[in-house]
């Protein structure tokens, strides 16, 4: 257990300082728009996915992923996006309900690609959807669940999605959880 306990703070304590890092510099003029380089989707979201097994394995929560058998190319500051994308599939799998499920969903879709992060957790009440991502934004069954997190994970992707031109959508889902979109442009393609 105080391993396991070491483990979940180690991972909380390395997404807040990312997030730290990467909100100070969107907040001294930074803008990830001006910093792209090829990126392949695909490879981005198996490495974030794997990492995230370690507490979904904890967690006892089954996480599941499904990707195209070709690169999905966008042009894109890497750094930006694995963080925005890391921290919702991370809160996914820490405030989804034990032997749970999450679905990691990457599709290419007309010359641009639709990522979907989907819950069968508590998710979000239909009045508080609007309000994600604004900075600091945590639902009132999200502070009763876990005190530790503050809303600046899904801030921090709402931010970059809007610099970066992708739209960002947060859906209830029945008969409960959360499924977050993204959908952006593709750039060339590349091989694999």
């Amino acid at each position: 257990d105080a391993i396991a306990g070491a483990l979940r703070d180690a991972v909380y304590l390395s997404g807040l300082t990312y997030n730290l890092r990467l909100a100070s510099r969107l907040r001294s003029g930074w803008n990830p728009a001006d910093d792209v380089s090829d990126v392949d989707l695909v490879a981005m979201v198996e490495r974030i996915v794997g990492r995230a097994r370690m507490l979904a394995r904890r967690r006892q929560i089954e996480l599941a992923l499904s990707v195209p058998d070709e690169p999905v190319a966008v042009r894109c500051s890497a750094v930006a996006v694995e963080q925005a994308v890391t921290n919702i599939v991370d809160n996914a799998v820490a405030y989804g309900d034990p032997e749970g499920h999450v679905a990691v969903v990457l599709s290419a879709q007309g010359g641009g690609f639709e990522l979907e992060v989907s819950d069968d957790g508590p998710g979000v009440p239909p009045a508080s959807l609007p309000q994600l991502g604004q900075a600091t934004f945590r639902s009132d069954e999200a502070r009763q669940r876990d005190p530790r997190g503050n809303g600046l994970g899904l801030a921090i992707t709402a931010e970059v999605c809007a610099r970066i031109g992708w739209s960002l959508e947060f859906a209830a889902l029945e008969p409960r959880g959360l499924q977050v979109r993204i959908r952006g442009m593709g750039g060339k393609a590349r091989e694999r």
